[in-house]
């Protein structure tokens, strides 16, 4: 199991950055180099400890806070590769969930809003159950229904787009 200790003797932090340097040469990587790489189809950086491979956000929450976090580490705002200390927070598969991006698969351009037979709908997940918060005229009227919901629902976790 990966530890702070370990962590600490292979990589230095820099939390204004986000980024993990490498404290020691291995391989084709050199002291004061960036360490991780960044996965192109999920966009979250990784790095290897002791040969096996773990995000980097949580080694920087182990390196930090000296244990790994017991559920999901959360970007605050929403960039998988943007790992500065202010950006993340611990948080729980739902509050993660909550502060997702809108989907690719939007046609509306909203979040919380899709559309049929000429009219929007707006609804919001929490507690686990799908709520339907009503049919609207316009986009943008059911758009400021899901913001209320997602504001009083999702807390601090609240992403409205």
């Amino acid at each position: 199991m990966v530890t702070q200790k370990m962590v600490s003797e292979l990589y230095s932090y820099d939390p204004n950055t986000g980024h993990m340097t490498w404290k020691v040469s291995r391989g084709n990587a050199a002291v004061g180099y960036r360490a991780g790489t960044k996965n192109k189809q999920k966009g979250y950086r990784h790095l290897r400890v002791e040969s096996k491979f773990y995000l980097e956000h949580r080694i920087i929450w182990l390196l930090i806070h000296g244990h790994l976090p017991t559920d999901c580490i959360d970007h605050i705002n929403g960039i998988k590769d943007d790992n500065r200390l202010c950006n993340l927070r611990e948080a729980t598969q739902q509050q993660n969930t909550y502060n997702r991006c809108i989907s690719v698969n939007n046609t509306s351009g909203f979040k919380g809003v899709n559309s049929r037979n000429g009219r929007y709908h707006a609804r919001i997940q929490f507690n686990g159950k799908r709520k339907i918060l009503g049919t609207f005229t316009t986009k943008e009227e059911a758009h400021l229904a899901y913001c209320e919901a997602s504001i009083k629902h999702h807390k601090e976790f609240s992403r409205t787009n």
